[in-house]
C-alpha cells in the first residue's frame, strides 16, 4: 500500500477526537487510502500526487480526512459517550463530505485545481 499523499493519521486522529485508541496509524493508512482513492475516481485524477499543495488543495485534503474519519468511526462506535452523539458527529462529517464531493464534481473546479499552483 503506498504511503497517503493528501492527509495523515495525525490530521484524521484530530478531526475525529472520539477514535477508537486501538486503531494504529497503519490501519488509519488503509481507510485514507480507500478515501483518497475515491477522491481521484472522483475527480478523475492524481495529479496532486507528486508535490500536494495543502493551500490550494484544501478540499482535496478535507474530503480524504473526512471519509478516513468517519471510516474510522464505523470501526468502533464505543468511544463515543451516546448513540446521538455519535450520530450527530457522523451526520456533520457526512454532510461536509457530500458538499466536497459535489464540489469536485465540477470540471471547472477539478481543472483549477489542477492548473499549476
Amino acid at each position: 500500500m503506498a504511503s497517503p499523499y493528501y492527509t495523515t493519521a495525525t490530521i484524521v486522529r484530530q478531526a475525529l477526537l472520539k477514535i477508537d485508541s486501538g486503531l494504529d496509524d497503519s490501519e488509519i493508512n488503509i481507510f485514507i487510502a480507500m478515501a483518497e482513492s475515491t477522491v481521484e475516481a472522483i475527480t478523475g485524477t492524481q495529479a496532486w500526487r507528486t508535490s500536494f499543495n495543502a493551500e490550494k488543495w484544501g478540499i482535496i485534503r478535507r474530503l480524504s480526512t473526512n471519509m478516513a474519519a468517519i471510516m474510522c468511526m464505523a470501526y468502533d462506535v464505543t468511544e463515543f459517550t451516546t448513540t446521538s452523539q455519535a450520530t450527530l458527529t457522523a451526520d456533520i462529517i457526512w454532510a461536509q463530505i457530500e458538499l466536497d464531493m459535489t464540489i469536485l464534481k465540477s470540471v471547472d473546479v477539478v481543472k483549477y485545481l489542477k492548473s499549476a499552483s
